[in-house]
């Protein structure tokens, strides 16, 4: 029997039921899936094996959870604590406590278990876990991610268990531990925390030197660990809720999606393989190379198509295109890029193509819109569809340390101005390398950009000339009394006026992402050489393209500025009324300006700079 207790510590914080990291995540199976998957797929790195994962969802007796008394004690005294104060709960926690509470009225609960066979857990990996900021990650598999907390999102009980069996000079190792996230509540040392952890008494999670967790295997886990025949982990979400779908069959129909999407690449290179099995199906359901292009078919068929997010997710038509690259594509990149393979697969026949360029690190995928990869980068060229994999390299740690919390996208400010240049220069080589592969457009092929309305039809009709109405004479309106409350001046929209000064000049963005730009890039040249100019007025508008020659010209718009950077020094507008303009000394040269807010990419060739003479 073990020692092993559900351990709430002391806290003077009064928190409440409600987690916004768990509720961002609720009803997102993409999301939790695919953290599973990917820290299975990292511990099976450290093994230098194929990562076998099995998903199977299940039902255990309710009153075998570790720690169930403990459990049950500190959520009621939490709902106790809770009805106590002022105010009444909210509606998120009373759907909370109501979760909760449905699961352990009942004899039985409903379990998911992810069972893989990588590195396995061992007390320094099950602290990792179970304390923020640490990782368990061998070096090089992912960055900040959002971690096993993510699992939390499908537990109504908020209680995940894990159990790891590792091999450490010839011995086998096996620790398991768990954590629950509930409210404060009243103990016998006054306040507790939410979060509570399964684990030994006298543990120091400080030290590396000791165990902290029990070797015992609970009783509604030991099949699920039976099963691992060398090394590996079992993650076990309690009260597990469907994903908040309506059955578990819609369940294992997501958990199939997530895997198979996100992971195509890992499947397809045979370095992974996911087993899925429901409570009422004999066999599991095997994603494998070989059965990988019906699976995706099938997602296809289904029309799926992702709610969550859906620019930074694939639905089931972009799965198959990728699986046409994958298949029937042809390697482009030869070793202009250390670490990164690029296959290509033109698109024939398909009305209004859009290309698609998809970048996988480690077989997962991370984003469609790689900088300079987005299919705007391409709209001089034939539609393609192309697939980057990142196994190692510069290219592959730089992509790596700039993905977002969940692995998708690339999200600049993790990276310094140095290293983000330094990631665009190598995506710039396989645009380059891609273009040519391409070709560019025939004159009569013809193009319609992302957004575009296309209309299509065969009916043709006759113009008929239109009546001009006879203008209608208006008496003149009377002039109104003025106003004894009048309102404020509205702020100006334009600079103030000024002598213009003679320059030549550029502009051009300096930093942008696929459809703003921030910061531009300026150079100008002071032609004024018959007079002394201490200063210049920099302003920058966009020309509107209407001359005085149009009936109701449309005015240039006028861009506010947040600050000019010039030989080592920083301009700043004179005043927060018209940040219109910044004044800088008068000399030729290059600097750097930033909007005080974006303009749009397909806008940029329409900005031009203003100068004025200030003294």
């Amino acid at each position: 029997m073990t020692d092993a207790e559900l351990i709430f510590p002391p806290t003077d914080r009064p928190d409440g039921f409600t987690n916004g990291d768990i509720a961002e995540k609720l009803g997102d199976p993409d999301t939790i899936v695919r953290e599973l998957l990917q820290n299975a797929l990292d511990a099976a790195m450290g093994t230098r094996t194929r990562a076998e994962v099995d998903i199977t969802i299940e039902d255990q007796p309710t009153d075998e959870l570790p720690g169930y008394a403990r459990y049950r004690g500190a959520f009621e005294s939490a709902v106790a604590l809770r009805q106590a104060r002022e105010s009444p709960p909210s509606g998120a926690e009373e759907s909370v406590i109501r979760r909760i509470k449905a699961v352990l009225d009942q004899p039985s609960m409903r379990m998911l278990f992810c069972r893989d066979n990588g590195i396995g857990l061992d007390q320094a990996r099950m602290t990792n876990i179970l304390t923020d900021g640490n990782t368990d990650k061998p070096k090089g598999a992912g960055s900040q991610g959002v971690g096993h907390n993510t699992a939390f999102a499908a537990s109504d009980l908020r209680y995940v268990l894990y159990v790891g069996r590792s091999q450490q000079e010839g011995r086998t190792h096996v620790a398991t531990g768990g954590q629950a996230i509930l409210a404060v509540h009243r103990c016998d040392r006054g306040h507790c925390a939410p979060r509570g952890l399964w684990r030994l008494p006298d543990a120091d999670l400080f030290s590396q030197e000791q165990d902290n967790f029990p070797s015992d295997v609970p009783k509604l886990m030991r099949e699920q660990v039976d099963a691992i025949t060398d090394s590996g982990s079992v993650v076990a979400i309690t009260g597990f809720d469907n994903f908040q779908l309506q059955d578990e069959i819609e369940a294992l129909d997501a958990v199939k999606r997530a895997a198979a999407l996100n992971f195509l690449v890992a499947i397809w290179q045979g370095h992974m393989e996911v087993r899925i099995q429901g409570p009422n199906t004999e066999q599991p359901a095997g994603i494998t190379r070989q059965g990988l292009g019906a699976v995706l078919a099938e997602i296809e068929e289904g029309g799926y198509l992702p709610e969550n997010d859906p620019t930074n997710r694939l639905s089931g038509e972009q799965g198959r295109r990728i699986w046409q690259v994958l298949t029937q594509g042809r390697e482009v990149l030869g070793h202009e890029v250390d670490g990164a393979t690029v296959w290509i697969r033109m698109i024939e026949g398909e009305t209004n193509a859009r290309t698609q360029v998809h970048v996988f690190r480690d077989g997962m995928w991370i984003t469609r819109r790689a900088p300079s990869l987005t299919s705007r980068s391409f709209g001089e060229n034939k539609p393609f569809d192309a697939v980057i994999l990142l196994g190692h390299g510069q290219l592959y740690d730089l992509v790596r340390r700039s993905e977002g919390p969940q692995h998708r996208g690339i999200d600049r400010p993790r990276l310094s101005s140095p290293d983000y240049r330094t990631m665009e220069g190598l995506l710039q080589k396989i645009r380059a390398r891609l273009r040519e592969e391409a070709g560019e457009l025939d004159s009569d092929d013809g193009y319609t950009p992302d957004d575009f309305a296309l209309i299509r039809g065969s009916v043709v009709k006759r113009a008929r000339p239109k009546l001009r109405r006879r203008p209608r004479i208006r008496p003149p309106k009377p002039t109104p009394p003025p106003d004894p409350n009048p309102k404020p001046s509205p702020r100006p929209t334009t600079p103030n006026a000024g002598p213009t000064a003679r320059i030549r000049s550029r502009l051009l963005p300096a930093s942008a992402d696929d459809r703003t730009v921030v910061t531009l890039q300026g150079q100008i040249q002071v032609q004024d050489a018959d007079q002394v100019i201490s200063r210049l007025g920099l302003r920058i508008y966009m020309e509107s393209g209407s001359d005085e020659s149009c009936e109701d010209p449309i005015r240039d718009e006028w861009l506010r500025l947040k600050e000019i950077r010039r030989d080592g020094q920083t301009y700043t507008p004179s005043s927060r009324e018209t940040p219109f303009e910044i004044v800088v000394p008068a000399d030729s040269g290059t600097f750097t300006v930033d909007l005080d807010e974006p303009v749009s990419m397909a806008t940029v060739e329409l900005l031009r700079l203003d100068a004025v003479r200030r003294r």
